[in-house]
């Protein structure tokens, strides 16, 4: 029995038994444990001119893997932006997703919290800290007119 396990709890086991008449070794069996998703890495606020692009990053860990997705309350169109999840690898079958949002060509509708949210199906997904995109207008070149 392995009381509360923890994710480092989790391989192949097998029992081997040995007396002065004989000696068996069980089936193997598979121990998976689950991880629920947690952020490890939130987003971060930036401030951008209109028409610039924006990159924000994300990074959970869980077991299994876990999928990241992103939502803000800006009006920024979420599935016109460029979003990509790559399992980094593990730590001792602990998983590591990042996450990276472009939005390009942003607007000043644009402006507003934006979040990532992981999840695996263990539990509740995890949503990380808003990270606030802040869009400022075009810079507009003035020219003084003197009469003569």
């Amino acid at each position: 029995t392995i009381a509360d396990s923890i994710y480092t709890d989790a391989g192949v086991y097998s029992c081997h038994s040995i007396n002065a008449v004989d000696e068996v070794t069980s089936n193997e069996a598979t121990l998976v444990v689950e991880v629920p998703p947690a952020i490890s890495l939130h987003p971060v606020s930036q401030t951008r001119n209109m028409s610039d692009s924006v990159t924000f990053s994300c990074t959970s860990t869980g077991v299994p893997a876990p999928t990241i997705t992103w939502a803000t309350t800006g009006q920024a169109v979420i599935s016109a932006a460029t979003a990509n999840n790559v399992v980094l690898g593990s730590d001792s079958t602990l998983y590591t997703t990042r996450s990276e949002l472009t939005v390009s060509n942003v607007q000043k509708s644009y402006d507003g919290d934006f979040n990532c949210t992981a999840s695996n199906g263990v539990e509740s997904p995890a949503t990380s800290n808003p990270a606030t995109l802040t869009v400022q207008g075009m810079k507009m070149l003035t020219t003084n007119v003197y009469p003569k």
